[in-house]
């Protein structure tokens, strides 16, 4: 004969086994409401039974206890990404995995949802909100302004992290993309650099990220009296898609020029585009940083294996990241303690300048 199947543990055998009450047990493990003011003995005793007496929770019976499925929706935009995986690359991945560890170690899940079609993107996120499938959105990427407002007007908790659109957009962390370029700028002054060119592609599937950056580019060599500087700003032409291609066209526009009228610095949107465009100038016979200094944004693994290696403003895209998902995570207690909702959070995180050997003193004419 068969043996019998050993009965789960359940809250009851681990109230008899602290000779707690069942309620109490159950404010504990189910993350009851006020299991907070519970002393730190009292919740100690409850999960060292638990863990004693292989207790396993029922996840659909927890959800319906509290209201509540400790399981947050994570939304990537990433334009013209219809057929490309999306945590395929170093920066999306980072924000996954960073939000993931974030959540885990507070006891949360995530989910991700599909944000190929972001015009449906907030009905579905509405859906599994409404369903109790999830309990708030962190949105990644390029996210659009009209996806957190409607977001916002479902009162459904929600946090973009790296947002580049319109500050009056919902909640939201991103990069100070002017004080970055600030850095860069100020950086290269020093060295003596007056003629530099910014480097990024303009048009529908780029980050928004690039326009701001370009702007505050353009006003911050003006600012610092580099007006004559001011040309570069609008590299490369429209109609350049890909990091490549922008990195190729620089590099044969660089080398085309009298050494009088080329840029001396140059500040690239990524890394992997001053990657590209260092490897090109170098078969053209350009040195850098003896004929142009190079830096860029990010600081990913193709700024440290350039040679030389990039000089950068590294994202602090740990910060930025796990700043959105304690946003996030403030937004959900509160609503699930009855609390008003928080007004919008809207902040902006330092970058940190990386100074390599990509870039030097600007070279005499």
């Amino acid at each position: 004969m068969a043996s019998a199947r050993p009965r789960p543990t359940t809250l009851a055998d681990i109230a008899a086994d602290t000779g707690l009450s069942l309620s109490t047990v159950s404010r504990v493990l189910n993350r009851r409401k006020l299991h907070e003011r519970l002393s730190a003995e009292t919740t100690a005793r409850v999960r060292a039974a638990a863990a004693r007496l292989g207790y396993q929770p029922h996840l659909g019976a927890q959800a319906l206890a509290t209201r509540r499925s400790r399981t947050i929706g994570i939304a990537v935009h990433l334009p013209g990404s219809d057929e490309a995986p999306v945590l395929a690359g170093a920066y999306l991945g980072e924000i996954a995995g960073r939000a993931e560890v974030f959540f885990r170690s507070r006891d949360h899940d995530l989910l991700f949802l599909n944000a190929a079609d972001a015009a449906r993107l907030p009905e579905r996120c509405a859906a599994k909100f409404r369903g109790g499938q999830i309990d708030g959105v962190l949105a990644a990427g390029n996210t659009p302004a009209a996806t957190l407002r409607r977001l916002e007007r479902e009162g459904i908790p929600a946090v973009a992290v790296d947002y580049p659109g319109p500050a009056d957009a919902g909640s939201h962390v991103g990069l100070d993309n002017r004080g970055a370029v600030a850095l860069v700028l100020d950086h290269l002054a020093a060295l003596g650099h007056r003629r530099i060119a910014f480097l990024g592609r303009r048009g529908p599937g780029v980050h928004g990220d690039a326009a701001v950056r370009r702007r505050a580019f353009a006003e911050g060599i003006a600012r610092r009296g580099l007006a004559a500087s001011a040309p570069f700003a609008d590299w490369p032409e429209p109609g350049i898609e890909g990091d490549e291609a922008a990195g190729a066209w620089a590099a044969q526009r660089i080398a085309s020029l009298p050494h009088r009228r080329r840029p001396t610095a140059l500040l690239a949107m990524s890394d992997e585009t001053a990657f590209d465009l260092q490897r090109r100038l170098a078969g053209a016979g350009v040195d850098c940083p003896r004929d142009l200094s190079l830096a860029a944004f990010e600081n990913g693994p193709a700024a440290r294996l350039a040679a030389p290696a990039l000089t950068v403003v590294d994202h602090n895209l740990r910060a930025i990241t796990e700043r959105a998902c304690a946003v996030l995570l403030d937004r959900i207690e509160r609503r699930h303690a009855g609390l008003r909702a928080a007004p919008p959070i809207r902040e902006k995180v330092a970058g940190t300048l990386v100074v390599r050997e990509s870039t030097g003193p600007a070279p005499r004419d």
